[in-house]
């Protein structure tokens, strides 16, 4: 039997006004939190400071924002982990019928007491949709050198290097696509693909994985009845050595229908 308590307190406080025919925002968060379990503390202190934006400039709506942020564990041993992230993103109408979304963001994490120990990821996005047709596309890359355990990142004393034996290297990337089309007011089809490539290495040996997936789906609304469809592919692989990736198949067919109770 484990029990165990936890105490959390934020607080924050944030700011904005325009300025330059768009708008400025600042905010200040802080928390606090306390765990004891299995005869075990441990206790989490954090601050966080960011900036955004945003506004129209010609034909373009912009927003963007920076991010900084810090925290302290303090279990057996003390860690203290601190990054920094930034997005932006951008609309445009281009016509009376399509619109255009535009999005980037990265971010950034090291744990102090470790060396080499950043980690980082970036992202990118875009879509373009119509009244009937819409397409939206994504990639995103993550890579750096960490320790990880089932529980998260493993404590280590202050100031201590530890062995780039102990360290973990890792990197994935992953892209999807996607589709939607409205034939008529009632019928929406949909599909979509997505593509996952990532691997871990250390001394003692390395794994890769592989995941790729599409899926495609249809609904029709019927007065107060819902008929849907759709088939869903999965390929995933693992291990030192991928080989062949497991693949499975599925096939979904539902019909809902909503009542008024009162």
């Amino acid at each position: 039997d484990i029990s165990g308590d936890s105490k959390i307190a934020n607080a924050g406080l944030t700011y904005g006004r325009p300025i330059f025919g768009g708008n400025i925002g600042t905010n200040i968060s802080i928390s606090k939190s306390t765990s004891a379990a299995a005869g075990r503390s441990q206790e989490r202190t954090g601050e966080s400071a960011g900036v955004t934006g945003g506004r129209r400039l010609y034909g373009f709506s912009l927003n963007g924002g920076f991010r900084v942020q810090r925290s302290n564990s303090f279990s057996l041993l003390p860690v203290t982990q601190s990054g920094h992230g930034w997005n932006i993103s951008a609309s445009h109408k281009v016509t009376n019928a399509w619109q255009m979304q535009l999005t980037s963001s990265f971010s950034s994490n090291r744990i102090d007491q470790i060396a080499s120990s950043t980690s980082g990821s970036r992202s990118y996005s875009a879509s373009f949709s119509g009244r009937k047709i819409g397409f939206g596309s994504s990639y995103s890359k993550s890579s750096g050198e960490s320790l990880q355990t089932v529980n998260g990142l493993f404590p280590v004393t202050a100031g201590a290097v530890l062995p780039d034996t102990e360290l973990i290297t890792y990197m994935g990337s992953s892209y999807a696509l996607s589709a939607t089309y409205h034939p008529a007011p009632r019928l929406n089809v949909w599909g979509d693909y997505s593509h996952a490539l990532y691997s871990t290495a250390k001394t003692e040996g390395s794994t890769s994985g592989l995941l790729s997936r599409y899926n495609v789906r249809a609904e029709y609304v019927l007065r107060r009845m819902r008929i849907s469809g759709g088939f869903s592919h999965l390929s995933q692989g693992f291990g030192a050595s991928v080989g062949r990736p497991a693949t499975t198949n599925s096939f979904s067919i539902g019909v809902s229908r909503t009542f008024d109770i009162f």
